[in-house]
């Protein structure tokens, strides 16, 4: 969940600690003049009042900083931090009772002290790994040992300092341990003991990683600190990319990952070992570098591979760089884009209709494959798109959850295209839902429910306005609109929120208010009009001129047509959903431009814009 949606539902207290943190953060470092300067811009009131978006631009202007306070954080050994990290960086995890996360925690400690016992055991007797890879083992052990316990000399308690931190991150590195190995191999020498849950939730909220919200006893972890975690712990991607990148590789490749890190490799199956080898926490960087290919492999054959990879089953990458590094790295850089988008690649009604085909095509499967796979609760019954989305979870992630024998069962029995890649195929068709609104936006806008759901378009009622907003604004982006999200989160607040802003340069924004109505004929321009004044005020505080005021209904009474004549200050401009309808529709189908002209709405004259003048000029 993102860190603006999180601060929104909660209260100052539970806010406060990582609010204090920021802004010690930002004294600390020069930057208070900066957090004033972002605050004055939003809200103007004190951080700890100030709305989620603004406390979230305060964070990405301290992630340096955050990020070194979190790199001070794990060099406690005793806090088990790294072992809480893993836990809360997991998809499914963004969000979770407290009594999960004890759940959670326990198994994580008993798995763990499980794990630590047989390493324990490798390194008296070398068990099945290789020569080299036992020696580099004892080596990074007994370094660690000598690390933790040097204090006992000085009659100081056993801890790793900074400097000792950063040296074993370094042999770490060089001897190619992954994350995991050397959290198993930290507790061969540091004691794991059980804490108590509600201790370890109090160290994590004022370590600003975890906010509670103490009525419901409620868990959120944000988006942004858990990309910061991974950073941290040395996991360039987030585990469900790492997994895709996998699953394209040839089983040789994937053999010859397991022999790096001194995996099994007989007896166990393709998709087991993918998962240990998420679990160990191993380099992406070092995998698609290094591991998979052939010894000997020369460097244009390494950066080929990768070429390959991404052409088989990652169509929107583009590759930069002439390195193999630099190729790689922007691999990372894509999946970090990916995931700091809200997009999801289809429409949210796409995505319910997947997850709806799916669950009824694995009736007793699909709601059990999600929740082993994102470490859902056990009580969360409704796998919805909302839901999941909530997660950071989307449709292509969804997909990768089922079997590849079992997906191409469902391709088959849907009457998917089968050639190339069963998921791309799937994603494809899914994203065809999406026209389903454009095709039905009238019946959206008169919230005509019988004729949405004779069209296959399953909304609620309570929806319908923000689904018109989204259509509405889908529809603008399709025409060639810059409609600005992120400049309408900065300058909306509790009580001003505009519906649509399109960005026109130069400071000059179009102001696009969304309504929809039952009887088809909208009329209340006494109450439209001091919304629209009172967005017009906010974004001139922010310095932008509004140039139109645009004005999106199913039909406007003649009273409301001839109020809008009369009114000089923002001369607003009424377009009817159906004429909009024509004017996208003929755009689509006929257009030779790659944008619709903007003039052509945000300087029409007419007080009611007129689709057939739209077009004709369009088509010109």
């Amino acid at each position: 969940m993102r860190l603006a949606k999180i601060i929104d539902e909660l209260n100052q207290f539970e806010k406060g600690a990582f609010v204090k943190l920021l802004e010690q953060l930002a004294e600390a470092n020069g930057k208070g003049a900066m957090l004033n300067d972002i605050l004055i811009k939003s809200s103007g009131d004190e951080l700890k009042k100030a709305e989620g978006q603004a406390i979230a631009k305060v964070f990405h202007l301290l992630e340096d900083e955050f990020k070194q306070h979190l790199v001070g954080a794990f060099q406690n050994c005793a806090s088990q931090f790294d072992l809480l990290s893993d836990i809360i960086s997991r998809d499914g995890n963004a969000m979770m009772s407290a009594v999960w996360f004890s759940k959670l925690y326990e198994a994580e400690i008993k798995a763990t002290k499980s794990s630590v016992k047989q390493l324990e055991k490798t390194l008296a007797d070398g068990g099945d790994l290789p020569v080299e890879r036992h020696r580099a083992y004892r080596v990074f052990n007994a370094c660690l040992k000598t690390a933790y316990e040097n204090d006992i000399a000085n009659n100081l308690d056993p801890k790793i300092t900074a400097d000792e931190q950063s040296i074993l991150s370094t042999l770490a590195k060089a001897l190619n341990l992954s994350g995991h190995e050397v959290n198993l191999l930290n507790y061969t020498v540091i004691p794991l003991q059980k804490r108590e849950i509600t201790d370890l939730s109090e160290d994590l909220v004022k370590l600003g990683v975890v906010f509670v919200v103490r009525k419901t006893g409620r868990v959120f972890v944000a988006d942004e600190v858990v990309r910061l975690l991974r950073q941290v712990r040395g996991r360039e991607v987030a585990d469900k990319y790492f997994k895709r990148v996998l699953r394209l590789l040839k089983d040789p490749e994937i053999n010859n990952i397991c022999k790096a890190h001194g995996m099994p490799i007989r007896g166990v199956e393709r998709e087991a070992k993918i998962r240990q080898m998420i679990a160990d926490g191993i380099s992406f960087t070092q995998t698609l570098a290094e591991d998979i290919h052939k010894e000997g492999s020369s460097v244009n054959e390494r950066k080929k591979r990768i070429n390959e990879l991404c052409d088989l089953g990652l169509p929107d990458v583009k590759l930069t760089g002439s390195t193999l590094d630099l190729k790689i790295q922007s691999l990372v850089e894509y999946f970090d884009e990916v995931e700091r988008e809200d997009r999801i690649g289809i429409s949210m009604e796409g995505y319910d209709h997947l997850i709806r085909d799916l669950a009824e095509f694995f009736p007793k499967k699909f709601k059990a494959w999600i929740k082993a796979e994102f470490e859902l609760q056990e009580e969360d019954e409704s796998i919805t798109a909302e839901f999941l989305t909530q997660f950071n979870i989307k449709p292509r992630d969804v997909l990768e959850v089922v079997d590849s024998k079992e997906l191409s069962r469902f391709v088959k029995d849907k009457g998917i295209k089968s050639r190339g890649v069963d998921i791309l195929n799937v994603l494809e068709q899914y994203k065809d839902t999406q026209n389903l609104f454009f095709e039905n936006y009238e019946a959206l806008a008169t919230r005509d429910l019988n004729a949405l759901k004779e069209a296959g378009i399953n909304v609620k009622e309570s929806e319908l306005g923000l689904k018109f907003e989204d259509i509405t604004q889908l529809m603008l982006e399709e025409l060639g609109f810059n409609v600005d999200v992120d400049l309408k989160n900065q300058v909306n607040t509790k009580r001003d929120k505009v519906d649509i802003l399109v960005n026109l340069g130069n400071s000059q924004v179009m102001l696009v208010e969304c309504k929809t109505v039952k009887d088809s004929t909208y009329n209340k321009f006494s109450s439209i009009i001091r919304q629209l004044k009172s967005y017009n005020s906010l974004l001139q505080g922010k310095g932008l001129h509004v140039v139109k005021a645009l004005i999106v209904a199913p039909d406007f009474s003649e009273d409301f047509v001839a109020d809008a004549e009369l009114e000089y200050d923002l001369s607003p401009s009424l377009l009817k959903a159906g004429e909009l309808r024509t004017i996208h529709a003929a755009f689509k189908q006929q257009s030779k431009h790659q944008a619709l002209p903007e003039k052509l709405l945000s300087h029409a004259r007419d007080v009611v814009i007129d689709a057939e003048r739209v077009v004709k000029s369009m088509l010109r």
